[in-house]
């Protein structure tokens, strides 16, 4: 069995009831839902959340919620593997028996289906441990500064002289969409993701992290104009 796990504790802070709230008319744990259901990937597709209110409205567009998580998953310090561990114990204990797993974070309003298809993809391919969505840095780690106790700049850059900035190195981060793996090799490691993970390049225009008021304004941008809602005039103002 396949599945994906949807994780949405109730206790989020900096924006409350963050995993539910609406976005573009709809909850945004709906999007991801709606995605992972389409996409066909997965024989299962559920939630583990503590709240009941988010675990009604999972239900509601399609996800499944057999358990709650216990006290030591709900809290700001258990890791996204402490809750697939959990999650995946859970599943055993209702003979469910779990090939490939993945985990889509629910507020991933702009996660596509060709996207989960290319990552499941991967976790299939015989070459590969895993897979996980990324994306490469608006600003190069290259040219990071920081500054000293008396205010003046500290430059950290290796940018290598003589080679133009678009012929640099390229970095990378989490796009922090979606992770896929073997539910066999998840408990032998502490890590989602394997020695021999595949990254899935997404643009910037297909992501955002949401933790603030302004990344979620900045995501609504970033959906509207995907769907066609906004001009190319209006997009350079973010």
């Amino acid at each position: 069995m396949n599945i994906a796990i949807i994780p949405a504790r109730g206790g989020s802070r900096r924006i409350p009831q963050k995993n539910i709230k609406h976005f573009a008319g709809q909850p945004i744990i709906a999007y991801p839902i709606k995605a992972a259901l389409t996409s066909g990937c997965f024989d299962h597709v559920m939630v583990s959340t503590d709240n009941e209110q988010i675990a009604r409205i999972a239900r509601d567009y399609g996800a499944s919620t057999p358990f709650y998580r216990t006290s030591g998953t709900a809290n700001d310090v258990a890791s996204l593997h402490d809750v697939v561990l959990e999650t995946l114990t859970g599943l055993s204990n209702l003979n469910h028996v779990i090939e490939q797993v993945a985990v889509i974070l629910p507020t991933t309003p702009m996660l596509n289906v060709n996207t989960i298809k290319n990552v499941m993809r991967f976790v299939d391919h015989p070459e590969y441990d895993s897979a996980i969505t990324v994306t490469e840095y608006a600003v190069s780690p290259q040219r990071a500064l920081s500054l000293s106790p008396d205010g003046t700049i500290i430059k950290h850059h290796n940018v290598q002289p003589g080679i133009r900035s678009q012929e640099q190195p390229k970095y990378l981060h989490d796009a922090g969409q979606m992770y896929a793996f073997h539910a066999a090799d998840v408990s032998q490691r502490n890590t989602l993701s394997g020695a021999k993970c595949q990254a899935i390049i997404l643009d910037y225009m297909q992501c955002q992290d949401i933790d603030t008021d302004d990344d979620w304004a900045i995501a609504e941008f970033k959906y509207m104009k995907q769907l066609g809602h906004l001009t190319d005039e209006a997009l350079k103002l973010i």
